[in-house]
């Protein structure tokens, strides 16, 4: 089971495939009672929630992500999620999941940041659906997630939440 990670340049939109597999629903980080992780550890592709900080780069084929409190360093944040209409329940195409999550991550950047994407130091990437998550029976895999982060991974420490930066 795989999902897939885009990354939105300022300048160019450039496409990065990642992928997750089984098992990709756990978490293994300390959270307080808002959710937010106080202590790191392995995040399951699945278990991604909006207001995470995440430690290293998302690339490549994965299954977890390192969840990290957001005042230590980062690479990326997760400031929205989407939910897919399921539609007739065949996978709409890796094309038209991202046309989707492009316009809803730039929809939601300016009232995340405070400033409109094109003014802005930071990048967005988003992870999609892949064919095969969303195919299957137990993950029903419908979820956009919309991460921000410095341009070329560089990390930083807090929320980009109303930097205007």
């Amino acid at each position: 089971m795989m999902r897939r990670v885009f990354v939105l340049t300022l300048t160019a939109t450039a496409l990065v495939l990642a992928g997750c597999g089984n098992g990709s629903a756990d978490d293994d980080t300390t959270r307080d009672s808002a959710g937010a992780i106080v202590e790191g550890g392995d995040v399951g592709a699945f278990a991604i929630k909006i207001g995470d900080c995440l430690g290293g780069g998302v690339t490549g084929e994965i299954q977890s992500v390192d969840g990290v409190p957001c005042d230590q360093p980062h690479q990326n944040e997760v400031y929205y999620a989407l939910t897919v209409p399921e539609g007739d329940g065949t996978f709409p195409g890796a094309e038209v999941l991202q046309d989707q999550a492009d316009q809803a991550c730039l929809d939601a950047f300016e009232g995340f940041v405070g400033i409109a994407f094109g003014q802005s130091a930071y990048e967005i990437s988003t992870l999609t659906p892949t064919q095969a998550s969303w195919d299957d029976s137990t993950q029903k895999d419908r979820e956009i997630l919309c991460l921000i982060g410095q341009a070329e991974g560089t990390l930083t420490t807090g929320t980009a939440k109303g930097t205007a930066k």
